[in-house]
């Protein structure tokens, strides 16, 4: 997304995206789509004013990406961005193991001719493999009484609602004579199974002295793109150029400000961009 002239959500409606000459924009949004990466870049061009008149489809501006072609001589290139955790500190007030972080960009393009002169070729991928986390901690977590309906150690144990709708004044549980305890038949099998699958049991101690859990929630990210062009030059004037662009991947979030692992967003996407074009 790119702010241009004053946009005002980032891109939507607003700025034109091309890439090799086809619009490269989302559908449903109608915001940028992934451009190849900077190896497979001839040319970044920003249009914001006395566009031509292939691009008029919006006021703020033009993003227009050209990949490379291939020349008479072959050309290559490999690389990898390494990041990872040999430096980082742990989270602050964390009494867990340090996270893994570890972040692997890498890729390579190769071009050159088929027929000198003639027909050229260009290829390129590039690979994204992160994994980071999210760290949680502060939630006030039921202990293992609580967790079955056993409030009896506790200093504000729960009110029956069956003696009362004031729950002000309503007395508190008692079960077989013991003051604080739910009986099990009394016991909401939902309820159970969500504290059973989605409320961790404690780890830790909050600062009020409550029972706490601290925890790093798996957020990775993974990508893949591929980029193949082949231009052939009929004559020193014309030109044909055939480019497909590739790109896949999928990654987690953790939704929200929460302080437990109750849920995580997953995403996964496939894009494809096909253009032919004849200069002459």
């Amino acid at each position: 997304r790119t702010l241009i002239n004053g946009g005002t959500d980032g891109g939507t409606g607003s700025v034109s995206y091309y890439l090799d000459g086809g619009t490269n924009m989302t559908n449903l949004r109608n915001t940028g789509n992934v451009a190849p990466n900077p190896e497979a870049i001839r040319e970044f061009k920003v249009t914001t004013n006395s566009y031509n008149a292939e691009y008029g489809r919006f006021a703020s501006g033009v993003i227009n990406v050209i990949t490379k072609s291939g020349t008479n001589e072959f050309h290559g290139s490999a690389y990898e961005f390494v990041r990872n955790d040999a430096f980082n500190a742990n989270e602050y007030g964390s009494i867990l193991a340090r996270a893994p972080y570890k972040r692997n960009q890498f890729g390579g393009s190769v071009g050159g001719p088929i027929i000198k002169d003639r027909t050229f070729f260009f290829f390129t991928y590039s690979g994204l493999r992160q994994q980071q986390s999210r760290f949680l901690s502060g939630a006030t977590i039921p202990t293992a009484l609580e967790r079955i309906g056993d409030f009896s150690a506790t200093t504000n144990k729960p009110k029956d609602p069956l003696t009362g709708t004031n729950l002000a004044t309503g007395t508190v549980f008692s079960c077989n004579g013991v003051t604080g305890v739910i009986c099990p038949n009394r016991l909401d099998p939902v309820a159970l199974k969500i504290i059973k699958d989605f409320i961790p049991v404690s780890n830790s101690t909050n600062p009020n002295g409550s029972p706490g859990w601290q925890g790093n929630v798996p957020l990775p990210t993974n990508t893949d793109e591929f980029l193949v062009k082949i231009d052939h030059q009929l004559n020193e004037p014309h030109r044909l150029s055939f480019s497909y662009f590739t790109t896949a991947g999928s990654q987690t979030f953790f939704p929200g400000s929460g302080t437990v692992a109750w849920a995580t967003q997953d995403f996964k996407w496939r894009q494809h961009n096909a253009n032919l074009s004849d200069v002459w």
